[in-house]
């Protein structure tokens, strides 16, 4: 574990997200390796961890998930248990990777760097040698952006790093390659709050900020499909998306598909409230992250799901009034993240390409506790 955390985890997890995304690792038993690492983290955390926050009610949204959608319902609907399971323990891996990530500035300063060097040779080996070449162009593009944001929070630091700015303009090229629109636009989004972080700092403008992020993936939908259309924007998006990236249609296909995944989420006035213990996946291939939330996990479980964001960017706040730039990074990447998410359904889907973000969160949660605990140290001094 020290060696992890000394020398940058995110570079080791990348490895992992591989090796998640890889058949080969599905043992014959039919367990996928991802369910294995995922549970085991979580259950070091819950178990082992001399640092872990006891008492009854702390986990009792995660309880709740667990028994209820994940087993009972899953079962009841004859779901699939697998990736619900996964999915699930996905949502404490905030928590649960906190012993693994560094606290000290300059241990994530390196694992920042180590990933954005990693993902960019991931990048390269898939545009000119062919690796990585079953893998979609999008979570190859995801997986780069992850790395790709780990450099944004170095200039988050010192936005005068002219290395970064070089490598991230000259990976930034490389990312277009994969034509993933999606992807590109939460980067610039990300590039953006790191450059003017003394706006988005303050109170009005990070509030505003953080809640599109948290309602944005739910608001998606109806802006595509009742609003955007026929207007002087989307027939600027159209000319962009033929133009510049090869796109037949300005959205893919998902102004047809959300209307479908809303019919099949009402379907059942049960369900819809409780979820239908499986992933959305299994039935329709949605790209939106809030209704694979909405039916695995009912409205109950994406209510409890967007609480944790909003608690999370309140804590991050709380540290980014200290000055720490590390943390404002973290959640710029987190906003980007979420950007995604709106028209890309990952999550319970493919947990690979979403592991990445936890640890930006976990970063967070971290220093927010390290922090705390040094105010309680001067409180009883």
């Amino acid at each position: 574990m020290k060696f992890l955390i000394k020398y940058g985890l995110l570079p080791v997890l990348f490895l992992m997200c591989y090796a998640m995304g890889s058949d080969a690792f599905r043992f014959a038993f039919g367990i996928d390796i991802s369910m294995l690492i995922v549970i085991a983290f979580v259950v070091y955390y819950l178990l082992f961890y001399k640092n872990r926050i006891r008492g009854g009610l702390s986990y009792a949204w995660w309880i709740y998930l667990m028994v209820v959608p994940t087993v009972a319902i899953t079962i009841l609907e004859g779901g699939d248990m697998q990736d619900m399971l996964t999915g699930t323990c996905c949502l404490m891996l905030p928590f649960a990777l906190e012993p693994f990530v560094p606290g000290n500035d300059k241990q994530i300063i390196r694992g920042f760097f180590l990933t954005f060097v990693v993902s960019t040779v991931i990048l390269l080996l898939y545009s000119n040698f062919g690796f990585l070449s079953n893998w979609n162009t999008n979570c190859i593009a995801y997986l780069t952006y992850m790395g790709i944001a780990g450099a944004a929070i170095i200039l988050a630091e010192n936005r005068k790093n002219l290395i970064i700015w070089v490598l991230l303009g000259y990976t930034f090229i490389q990312l277009m390659v994969t034509q993933s629109r999606n992807v590109m636009s939460a980067l610039l989004i990300v590039v953006l709050l790191v450059m003017f972080k003394k706006t988005f700092s303050k109170k009005l403008p990070y509030t505003v900020v953080s809640i599109l992020a948290v309602l944005y993936p739910a608001l998606f939908p109806v802006l595509i499909t009742q609003v955007s259309r026929g207007t002087p924007l989307y027939m600027f998006l159209r000319t962009i998306t033929e133009d510049s990236f090869d796109k037949f249609s300005v959205f893919s296909g998902r102004d047809a598909i959300f209307p479908v995944a809303e019919e099949i989420i009402n379907s059942s006035t049960f369900n819809n409230v409780l979820g239908f213990g499986n992933p959305m996946i299994k039935v329709l291939a949605v790209h939106n992250d809030y209704y694979m939330l909405r039916y695995a996990y009912g409205i109950v479980g994406t209510v409890i799901v967007a609480a944790l964001l909003v608690v999370f960017f309140k804590k991050a706040y709380v540290l980014i009034q200290k000055g720490d730039n590390i943390t404002f990074g973290c959640f710029a990447v987190i906003v980007g993240v979420l950007y995604q998410q709106a028209s890309e359904g990952w999550f319970l889907g493919t947990p690979l390409v979403v592991l990445m973000a936890f640890v930006y969160m976990a970063i967070v949660i971290k220093r927010y506790r390290m922090s705390e605990g040094k105010h309680l140290k001067n409180e009883n001094a």
